[in-house]
């Protein structure tokens, strides 16, 4: 399973079926509490790090913008 579908499985067992390029944000469907939930679901089933002064909205504006800083991470650690 890619990044992006465990993303979009994750947002969908929780009542959000979004399309991967949305803006979170500005369309209402993701507050800051749902993000920092999404942010501990990344770190437990990719056994990332998101760092605090990487908790930015640009990181995390999109499905498909999340998947890439994912992916980002796995490659470099």
């Amino acid at each position: 399973m890619s990044v992006l579908q465990s993303i979009s499985e994750h947002f969908a067992e929780n009542g959000l079926d979004l399309d991967p390029e949305e803006d979170l944000f500005s369309s209402g469907q993701v507050d800051s509490v749902s993000m920092m939930e999404a942010i501990a679901f990344i770190e437990n089933k990719f056994q990332v790090t998101v760092p605090h002064d990487e908790l930015i909205p640009d990181n995390f504006r999109s499905l498909q913008i999340i998947a890439g800083y994912i992916e980002g991470k796995l490659k470099h650690p």
